[in-house]
């Protein structure tokens, strides 16, 4: 068993590894069993405990003998009932099968804003939110997922004078405060 990975070492975790540190589970945790040892203490444990769980169970596993990082699968193709990796059977290897566990979160995606390059403030991805100062100032929060709901909290809690969301609605965009 080979297991690539595109990203160092330092992302083990997919998408917890690289989310803010205020992030936590947005789903009940009885709902999010990965292994059947992990037994969370909280409803809604945070991204370091994820974090934890995740690293203990690659170590339990010694999975940091079987994980190549920094080698991103590019193709996938067939050669003699074999599967190999990037077209290149003497870089990587050749196997009986292939798990393909891409996730469902890629990298941070900002959408463009009309004029954005006149605004004066910081615009950041709800992934940047460490150290950003949000202290008696205005935010306006684009979307009205689960990451929109979290960069709320954030946005209170760290006392932000008004916070604005815009997001989708049927007919088109509303803003709610």
């Amino acid at each position: 068993m080979t297991i690539f990975e595109a990203r160092s070492e330092e992302y083990l975790g997919g998408i917890w590894a690289r989310v803010n540190s205020i992030s936590s589970l947005q789903v009940y945790s009885v709902m999010y069993r990965f292994h059947p040892t992990v037994r969370w203490h909280k409803r809604y444990p945070d991204r370091g405990r994820i974090l934890e769980e995740i690293r203990k169970l690659w170590h339990r596993y010694g999975l940091q003998h079987k994980t190549r990082f920094e080698t991103p699968v590019r193709s996938v193709t067939c050669l003699d009932n074999k599967w190999v990796i990037n077209g290149d059977p003497e870089t990587y290897g050749t196997f009986d099968g292939v798990i393909a566990a891409v996730g469902t979160c890629g990298d941070p995606k900002m959408p463009r804003l009309p004029n954005e390059e006149e605004y004066g403030g910081k615009i950041c991805h709800s992934s940047e939110l460490d150290g950003v100062d949000v202290q008696g100032k205005r935010i306006a929060i684009i979307g009205g997922g689960a990451s929109a709901i979290e960069v709320v909290e954030c946005a209170i809690a760290k006392g932000a004078e008004q916070v604005d969301i815009i997001s989708r609605v049927s007919a088109g965009f509303e803003t709610f405060r």
